[in-house]
């Protein structure tokens, strides 16, 4: 897999501001500036890559399977990871350089894709 640099662009948190865990992020960039309706913009959607420091088949890994996904009740959350790598090793924080899976997309201005 081939990793691409997006610490140029304006990557954005779209958790709440209460988030520890900043795993979800976007960004948009103009791409081409055109006539009303025809400008293009790429969108990119990051998720904060937990999998490179969880191993298949280890203990971590098993009880991330159990777990299946963090729990947020009111008073409390319960991370499906180790709060080390999930708040920060992997947490998606401002001005850190991060590994992310990310998705692209090149939209027109009336969101055509």
């Amino acid at each position: 897999m081939k990793r691409r640099d997006f610490t140029r662009e304006c990557v954005f948190s779209i958790d709440p501001e209460t988030a520890r865990d900043l795993d979800d992020a976007l960004h948009c960039r103009l791409i081409q500036e055109g006539q009303p309706g025809k400008a293009t913009f790429q969108v990119g959607v990051h998720i904060a890559d937990v999998s490179f420091f969880l191993r298949k088949g280890t203990a971590l890994d098993n009880i991330a399977r159990s777990r299946a996904t963090s729990v947020y009740l009111v008073q409390k959350v319960i991370p499906m990871l180790p709060r080390l790598l999930c708040e920060e090793l992997c947490s998606l924080n401002p001005a850190e350089e991060r590994l992310a899976f990310s998705i692209l997309w090149t939209l027109t201005e009336d969101g055509e894709v």
